[in-house]
This record gives structure tokens, C-alpha cells and sequence, in this order.
């Protein structure tokens, strides 16, 4: 009887090969996860400055507006007072020839 007993013991545990499957299936899952988490904090930066560019391009925009001016130089309503141009100086001058 004692010997049919050992025959029929009970196992405990799990084995190798289970162990080995859920190692498996948790390493699938972090990598998945950090994949996601990585492409969430991507999208989260590019974002960011998304808007901190229209920001600084706000505030630029006000700068000018409240000083008067353009981004490209100072708007001046009377021309006479502005240098002449490349284009007005070779029309001037006289040909020689």
C-alpha cells in the first residue's frame, strides 16, 4: 500500500515550462507597454512646443503692434526721410557712355 501511495503523489508547483510562458507573456506586456508610454511622452513633447512656438510667436506679434512696428523694420509713413534705395540711386546717376 505505501508503495502505490509514492506512485500517486500530488505535484506542487508549477513547472519549467509554465514559468518560462509567463516570464514570456510579462516580458510581451512591458514591452508593449514602454513602446506605448514612449510614443504617448513623443507626442506629449512635440505638443508642447507646438505651443511654446505660437506662444513666442504671440507675444512677438503684440510687441510689434504696440510699438509700431513690423517684424521686417520700423513702418515709416514718410518715405522722404527714408534712405534711397539701391534702385533709385543707379536710376539717378547719370550715364556715361
Amino acid at each position: 500500500m505505501q508503495t502505490q501511495h509514492k506512485n500517486h503523489r500530488t505535484q506542487r508547483g508549477f513547472s519549467l515550462i509554465e514559468l518560462m510562458i509567463v516570464i514570456a507573456i510579462i516580458g510581451i506586456l512591458i514591452a508593449v507597454g514602454v513602446t506605448g508610454y514612449k510614443a504617448a511622452m513623443r507626442a506629449a513633447n512635440e505638443a508642447a512646443a507646438v505651443k511654446t512656438l505660437r506662444v513666442i510667436a504671440e507675444q512677438q506679434m503684440l510687441y510689434f503692434n504696440s510699438h509700431q512696428r513690423s517684424s521686417f523694420g520700423s513702418i515709416r509713413t514718410d518715405h522722404k526721410s527714408l534712405p534711397p534705395t539701391s534702385f533709385e540711386k543707379t536710376r539717378k546717376s547719370p550715364r556715361v557712355g
